[in-house]
């Protein structure tokens, strides 16, 4: 059975979720969540961005409008 591995950078507070704590609140790999996000027809929450350097880039979510979104989902049935 495969192991998940979480990057130490994973932010998780009350209130925002990186892209990592995305993938830990949600249970799902890393690249599933960056699949969804980049799939413009299921209309994932815009990220606000953190900071941005010529080789890195960390931006942050939303939790309240993730949960909105997976509402959304389950209620169009798209999941």
């Amino acid at each position: 059975m495969s192991r998940m591995k979480f990057n130490d950078d994973a932010v998780e507070n009350n209130e925002y979720v990186t892209i990592e704590g995305l993938s830990k609140m949600l249970n799902v790999s890393r690249q599933s969540i960056v699949k969804v996000i980049n799939d413009t027809e299921r209309n994932f929450p815009k990220p606000f961005p953190l900071m941005k350097s010529e080789k890195r880039e960390k931006n942050i979510w939303s939790k309240k409008e993730i949960k909105e979104w997976l509402e959304e989902q389950r209620n169009q049935k798209v999941t």
